[in-house]
């Protein structure tokens, strides 16, 4: 009997990995996508008493822009259907009133830990903000009352203080998810369809280490303060790189890491809309050639070409930063290799100027083409 005991026991233990490694992947996915939160578990650890399990344990260390925070999560080696075990830093432990999925875990559902973190973040920015409001330092408490005036939403993270440290010297994170669909509504039309629409900014606040509180030592001892920007990839191919602005305030970065948004996409609408104008411009100047073009950028077209019997592709690379800078051309042969691919040469040392309309820059291509062409076509001819 003891033995048959044992042999199930192990069968069952043998089913911990691949059940906390299921809820695990499922919840660094879901929290990525939906909280734009990382998850990275690590320490991967068993029981002292049962060595031999694998995954009973492990710390969860999980980031948003400018703060991290790393809870312990145990799992019961002996019956892994319960609810883990949470082990918190001792500025936090959760309402447990406000922890539905975790006071009833269910251990069928794949979701179950994302759902227990997800109600353990919201509580986390819930005691976070709650202790912000009267923090001694005014800089800090200011903030959470200048962005709730100005209705901003925003998330709070409470770091963990020094060692021996007071706990107020806990740095303190304000981050602000910003709507921006209206700012890229025009180019989310004919770029972004259903790509992610997000910018996030952050603001961290250091207290001085030695728990400078009054009015006068704060003033000369402020916080550190660091702002720092996360685009969705989306996003930032649009907009290019945001800065965040010299520091006036948590609302004040926000203010102008959008108007920084808004100016980016109307640079690039506007980019678009001439791209787009160059490409029917040369397919009216030279569309009896056109062998294709890139319908979603307009950023590059390309032509056979024929002067006085000289065949060539001619290939039109129009940057984003037309018409200030100029199309790029790479002449291919039709003919002759170089290492097993098309012979060419590239060029952009033609005249242009951006104050020329489209039309007039695709008319004027025209006398370059015919006297580079035939220049192409002798240099890369066998003799």
């Amino acid at each position: 009997f003891f033995f048959f005991f044992l042999r199930g026991e192990r069968r069952r233990k043998g089913m911990l990995a691949p059940f906390v490694k299921e809820l695990l992947h499922t919840a660094i996915e879901r929290a990525q996508k939906e909280l734009h939160i990382q998850i990275q578990p690590a320490n991967f650890r068993s029981s002292a008493a049962y060595p031999d399990e694998t995954y009973d344990r492990f710390d969860l260390k999980w980031q948003r822009t400018g703060s991290s925070t790393t809870w312990g999560v145990v799992f019961n080696a002996q019956t892994p259907t319960l609810a883990p075990d949470f082990f918190f830093p001792p500025t936090f432990f959760p309402d447990l009133n406000q922890m539905n999925s975790w006071v009833h875990w269910d251990s069928h559902n794949p979701n179950a830990l994302f759902m227990v973190f997800s109600e353990l973040v919201a509580e986390h920015n819930r005691t976070s903000a709650k202790s912000i409001r009267d923090h001694p330092l005014a800089i800090i408490s200011h903030q959470f009352t200048q962005l709730t005036a100005e209705k901003v939403p925003f998330d709070v993270i409470v770091g963990e203080p020094s060692p021996g440290a007071p706990a107020h010297t806990a740095p303190v994170t304000f981050t602000m998810n910003l709507d921006i669909s209206q700012p890229l509504q025009e180019v989310k039309a004919v770029r972004l369809r259903d790509s992610e629409l997000r910018a996030e900014v952050s603001v961290t606040y250091t207290p001085h280490a030695n728990g400078i509180t009054n009015v006068t030592d704060a003033y000369f001892h402020p916080p550190r303060v660091a702002s720092s920007i996360q685009l969705s990839p989306s996003v930032s191919a649009i907009v290019g790189e945001i800065r965040p602005p010299p520091y006036t305030g948590a609302a004040d970065v926000v203010r102008d890491v959008e108007f920084q948004i808004r100016e980016g996409a109307s640079r690039f609408y506007h980019s678009y809309q001439l791209r787009r104008e160059m490409i029917a411009a040369y397919i009216a100047e030279f569309g009896g050639g056109l062998l294709e073009y890139d319908v979603e950028d307009f950023s590059r077209i390309s032509f056979l070409f024929s002067v006085n019997g000289k065949y060539a592709v001619v290939h039109i690379a129009i940057p984003r930063k037309f018409p200030e800078q100029q199309p790029h051309l790479t002449f291919q042969s039709i003919l002759e290799e170089r290492s097993g691919a098309p012979a060419e040469a590239t060029t952009s040392v033609y005249y242009h100027s951006p104050r020329w309309s489209c039309s007039e820059i695709a008319s004027r291509l025209r006398p370059v083409l015919q006297e580079e062409i035939p220049k192409f076509t002798r240099m890369n001819t066998r003799q």
